[in-house]
């Protein structure tokens, strides 16, 4: 598992920045006078990174599933469960 994420970590990092980049350049136009078109295009582009880092992280996930046997896959289903719960809890 660790060699998975080890090998997807730059690209993983990449799109995050991406997504960052765009998701600030969007909140900046909206705090302009950008046009409705200008922010069209921006939104745009925000939500495509954002669905390129999904699709990546979703792509890993699958990754790992593979290299696991049943029981671990079970496990590491409640692991990710209980994750969720926590992160839920701290909000």
């Amino acid at each position: 598992i660790k060699g998975i994420r080890e090998a997807k970590k730059s690209k993983m990092e990449d799109l995050k920045a991406n997504m960052t980049t765009d998701r600030e350049a969007f909140q900046t136009a909206m705090n302009s006078d950008a046009s409705k078109a200008q922010l069209k295009r921006l939104r745009k582009k925000m939500i495509k990174s954002k669905r390129a880092l999904k699709d990546q992280q979703f792509n890993t996930m699958l990754d790992i599933r593979e290299v696991l046997t049943p029981e671990q896959r079970t496990k590491f289903g409640e692991l990710k469960s209980k994750m969720r719960e926590k992160r839920s809890e701290d909000y």
